[in-house]
């Protein structure tokens, strides 16, 4: 198969370099897809702390107004 000395060096060669590529491709996507996802949930945590905050702040107008209302009667 392999008869020349050039064929029998560059096909290892360059399947090691293939071989090289592809790990730093996955490593990376691998590591993108880490960091999207701590910023998904960074930002996921966050809005509900603002929903959270927003809810607590409409429970306490609401009770401020039936103490009101209650008093009234």
């Amino acid at each position: 198969m392999f008869k020349s000395l050039k064929s029998k060096l560059t096909i290892p060669t360059n399947c090691d370099y293939f071989a090289v590529v592809f790990g730093i491709v996955l490593c990376s996507s691998n590591t993108a897809n880490l960091l999207a996802d701590d910023l998904i949930w960074e930002r996921a945590y966050a809005s509900s702390r603002g929903a959270e905050a927003y809810v607590n702040q409409l429970q306490t107008q609401t009770s401020s107004v039936a103490y009101a209302l209650a008093g009234d009667h």
